[in-house]
C-alpha cells in the first residue's frame, strides 16, 4: 500500500481516500482486462489445435468425412445420420465447419 499515506497530519481524508480507490480500481481493471485478452487468445489458439485435428487436408473446413473418421479415431462410432445430426444441432447448414477468425460456423 505505498503512497496510501500521503504527506501531513498522518490521517487520511475522504478525498484521498477516494482518490486512492479510484488509482486501485483503474489498475484492478487494466490488469483483469490484460488477463481476460491472454485468456482468449489461449482460448483460441486451444479451438484452432482442435479445429486443425479435425481438418485432416488442412482444408481450412471440417466436412463430413473428415468429422467422421475424427470421431472414430476418437473411438465414437457414428453413423452418417448421427453426423448429419450432430451438424444440425450445431446449426451447420451445408455439411461443412469452417473457422475464420474467432469463429466457427457453416457458410450458408
Amino acid at each position: 500500500m505505498s503512497g496510501f499515506l500521503l504527506p501531513g497530519n498522518g490521517l487520511i481524508d475522504f478525498d484521498e481516500f477516494t482518490s486512492f480507490m479510484e488509482k486501485q480500481s483503474i489498475t484492478a481493471a487494466v490488469e483483469s482486462s490484460q488477463k481476460s485478452q491472454d485468456s482468449s487468445k489461449s482460448q483460441d489458439s486451444d479451438l484452432r489445435s482442435l479445429f486443425k485435428a479435425f481438418d485432416k487436408d488442412n482444408s481450412g473446413y471440417i466436412d463430413k468425412p473428415e468429422l467422421k473418421s475424427t470421431m472414430e479415431e476418437l473411438g465414437v462410432s457414428m453413423t452418417d445420420s448421427d453426423i448429419v445430426a450432430m451438424l444440425k444441432e450445431a446449426g451447420v447448414t451445408h455439411s461443412r465447419i469452417y473457422y475464420e477468425g474467432n469463429v466457427m460456423g457453416s457458410l450458408d
